[in-house]
């Protein structure tokens, strides 16, 4: 058991670092595309670079967000370890409220997961979609320049 914990928590920890990492090349890509086209007359093969800063924006936002909801997994799990330190008592009422307790913990606990790990796709998602959006326009402006 305590090597599948070390498994799940290695887990975590790693989709953590790949979140930051995420949300630093966006934020990159966002000061890349500005310092391009600051000066430049607006055109219309920027729309799909504009597009993709917008997708790089919300990929920001979406990790931001998965974050705290992985910092309310770590609470809520801690939580639950409190519930079973009570529940170890030989007091029956401060037992039955800490087993509500931990049951509750435990459905608040999955619902957040489910929201953690959509946030977390979702921002690979745009991550990547900002990356296609943005060759997109980088090769309709070659063209046109050609």
């Amino acid at each position: 058991m305590e090597i599948q914990e070390e498994i799940r928590s290695a887990q975590r920890e790693q989709r953590t670092k790949l979140t930051y990492y995420i949300i630093a090349l966006s934020v990159t890509s966002i000061g890349f595309v500005v310092t391009q086209t600051s000066g430049k007359p607006l055109a219309f093969f920027q729309i799909p670079i504009g597009l993709s800063v917008l997708s790089w924006l919300l990929s920001v936002w979406l990790g931001i967000r998965s974050l705290n909801y992985y910092m309310d997994m770590l609470e809520q799990n801690y939580a639950i370890l409190i519930d079973r330190e009570a529940m170890q008592t030989n007091n029956q009422e401060l037992y039955e409220k800490a087993k509500e307790s931990e049951r509750n913990t435990k459905d608040r606990l999955l619902s957040t997961k489910m929201r953690f790990d959509s946030f977390f796709r979702l921002q690979e998602v745009f991550f990547t979609t900002g990356i296609v959006l943005y060759l997109i326009g980088h090769f309709f402006q070659m063209y046109l320049n050609t």
